[in-house]
């Protein structure tokens, strides 16, 4: 299970990693950067928790693993190029 936090910002609480892919819809703030936080609320039976993200920017796709252990998280911060 994992619990999504975007600047701050709860987006996703106790989702449970499956095989079914979750997708959220998240605006980038245009100046600035947006942190999105990752954070492993078990490890579940095959540790350690490992959340596999792709963030999309249009039509460019940034693959990212997150391997946590229980109530550790990974930090991506994002900033906006244009």
């Amino acid at each position: 299970q994992v619990t999504v936090r975007f600047n701050g910002r709860v987006c996703l609480t106790s989702y449970v990693l499956g095989h079914t892919r979750k997708r959220l819809h998240i605006p980038v703030s245009a100046t600035g950067i947006s942190t999105l936080v990752i954070q492993a609320d078990n490890e579940g039976t095959e540790p350690p928790n490992t959340a596999n993200l792709d963030l999309t920017d249009g039509a460019t796709v940034y693959h990212i693993l997150a391997y946590n252990k229980k109530d550790d998280a990974a930090f991506v911060k994002i900033k906006r190029v244009h």
